[in-house]
């Protein structure tokens, strides 16, 4: 988080405009996720965009620069009615964002948004590819380390539970420790275990 808020800052700073925001891809619906926004953004972290949506959305899918002095006008960009109505109220109308590829693979975008009339140039348009450069590898690096430690942490609550399993004799001990794995590892607010009562067919609540 700490890197990808630095390079949105960098740019807003280098290009002086009023806002500059990092998307991340998400492979399995295409849909693009703020992960970090410098300046007066119209769209916070941890929203999501549909696939192919506005200028960040248009530059992924063509894997390169898209330009445009007014996003609301431009008839390539398209905008769910939430996300007109937020690049409307910003008045960030000029818009420059590019495509982070990594290994030919794309894996997000950089959204650059500034007054309306606003004209980037080619080496604006350069720069702000550059930065992307930088900024894929640190995002895949990111992703990596996420999906690690997912797969540690899932490691080490089921092994807690098989030794639970193998050692303890109270079912409700061992439910309650089962449930509070679940919750531990998938960073929920609840969670709740059941035993099927075969003669009725019912649930039983065991432990939460």
């Amino acid at each position: 988080a700490e890197v990808f808020q630095r390079i949105t800052d960098s740019i807003r700073r280098l290009l002086g405009v009023q806002t500059t925001t990092l998307y991340r891809l998400e492979p399995e619906s295409g849909d693009l996720r703020v992960m970090a926004a410098s300046g007066a953004p119209a769209f916070g972290a941890g929203m999501v965009f549909p696939r192919g949506g506005g200028a960040v959305g248009l530059a992924v899918e063509l894997r390169g620069p898209v330009v445009s002095e007014n996003a609301l006008t431009d008839p390539r960009l398209t905008f769910t009615p939430e996300a007109r109505a937020r690049v409307e109220e910003s008045r960030f109308w000029a818009v420059l964002a590019v495509p982070l590829v990594v290994k030919e693979r794309v894996i997000g975008g950089l959204g650059i948004r500034d007054q309306e009339g606003r004209v980037f140039t080619a080496e604006e348009v350069r720069l702000a590819q550059a930065f992307a450069d930088q900024a894929a590898p640190a995002l895949e690096n990111a992703r990596l380390y996420e999906e690690s430690e997912a797969r540690r942490r899932s490691a080490e609550a089921l092994a807690a539970v098989g030794r639970d399993l193998a050692q303890l004799l109270d079912f409700d001990v061992v439910g309650q420790r089962i449930t509070d794995s679940i919750r531990q590892l998938l960073g929920l607010g609840y969670s709740r275990l059941y035993r099927l009562e075969p003669e009725s067919g019912d649930l039983a609540a065991v432990a939460v």
